[in-house]
């Protein structure tokens, strides 16, 4: 009898064992795929700019990548899976400082070596520049991994420009947006969920490209004859946030978000760039339906918020919440639960961080890998 006992004790111990082995597996991988949120500062000078990893909660900055070379400045910041970041940038300026050329930065790993405070970029991995790049002043981009590619507003251009994950050098983009006659856009977004591509227009107009892969696959899989350049496309909706009777709200968005499975468009609106208080945040219900001047979910405006230019905005989908850059007021700011939020709202932030001159906030991982981990 004793010697069954003690089988049975030295098997429970070995279950118990390999439970909590694997329970210690599951938490590495959870730490693994926590969401790690960054933001990227623009300040005056090229010694100010920086790429830094933040707390969920803003309660500090965790680490920053500076000792940017060969460029005058950066703009936004997009991770690929695999933690690759990808920087728009000012390439060269003219006597006053004023953008001539702009160029896709690509830093490989930045994500790891990111996690050392101070670190170094450099001249990064890889440039995307050059003439043929068409790139002038580039502000907000969008990695599509699925596809394989990487988007890019271009400000300057007045074109939404497309290549693919791997380029480099001085090449044509792969795919290029038209956004409309005498319209510029700042940022994009792709609602993986319904196929659609939205753009941040900064005449207040939101736009949407519908069945967006299928515009990728003519560009990039050569159904167009030998020497013959794809039309660029224009987008098939136009979206004006606005109130119940139809009258305009909207006057400079920037940033672009899409919370996909609620069908929610988010939009952040600067307003007049030389004013700091009027910074707005718009929710279109029933996106992927929206069309022409569309009555707002809601609005986040007012002296209580410390919006003043709004210039980028992304989804949390872990807390259902928002993170905003807010370059004008140098804070980055967090609203949560904004599924819930209708009608007006002028009250502050749950959570803010200062942090001089952002001008943009991200989320690793990207958020079509946090799906497939949770799912």
């Amino acid at each position: 009898m004793r010697k069954w006992t003690t089988v049975l004790m030295l098997t429970a111990l070995l279950l118990l064992g390999m439970v909590a082995i694997a329970q210690e597996d599951a938490a590495e991988d959870d730490m693994m795929m926590m969401s790690s949120v960054w933001a990227s500062a623009n300040g005056a000078l090229i010694t100010a700019d920086g790429i830094s990893e933040i707390e969920a909660d803003l309660s500090a900055v965790l680490a920053t990548s500076t000792g940017f070379e060969g460029i005058f400045s950066i703009q936004s910041v997009a991770f690929n899976a695999a933690g690759d970041g990808y920087v728009t940038v000012d390439y060269t300026v003219d006597a006053e400082n004023k953008p001539t050329a702009g160029a896709l930065m690509v830093v490989e790993g930045l994500v790891e070596s990111g996690m050392s405070d101070q670190a170094a970029v450099g001249m990064g991995t890889r440039l995307i520049a050059g003439e043929s790049t068409g790139l002038l002043t580039p502000k907000g981009l969008h990695i599509i991994d699925e596809l394989g590619m990487v988007l890019v507003a271009d400000t300057g251009a007045k074109k939404i420009f497309g290549w693919m994950l791997d380029a480099e050098g001085d090449v044509a983009p792969v795919l290029t947006l038209n956004v409309g006659e005498g319209r510029a856009v700042w940022d994009i977004w792709y609602d993986r969920g319904n196929d659609i591509l939205y753009a941040a227009g900064t005449d207040g107009v939101a736009l949407a490209y519908d069945l967006f892969s299928e515009t990728v696959l003519m560009a990039t899989e050569g159904e167009m004859a030998e020497g013959e350049m794809m039309a660029e496309p224009m987008p098939t909706r136009m979206i004006t946030p606005s109130d119940a009777d139809g009258n305009k709200l909207s006057i400079n968005l920037h940033g672009v978000d899409i919370d996909y499975d609620n069908n929610l468009l988010i939009l952040t609106d600067i307003g007049d760039v030389a004013v700091n208080t009027d910074g707005q945040i718009f929710t279109i219900g029933i996106a992927s339906l929206a069309d022409g001047a569309t009555e707002i979910t809601a609005r986040i405006a007012g002296d209580q918020t410390k919006l003043g230019n709004p210039v980028d905005v992304i989804f949390d989908l872990t807390s259902g919440g928002l993170y905003v850059a807010d370059k004008a007021n140098d804070v980055v700011l967090f609203y949560a639960d904004i599924n819930a939020l209708e009608g007006d709202i002028n009250t502050a932030a749950d959570a803010e961080l200062a942090f001089v001159k952002p001008e943009s906030v991200e989320i690793y991982p990207p958020r079509p890998l946090m799906m497939m981990e949770t799912e």
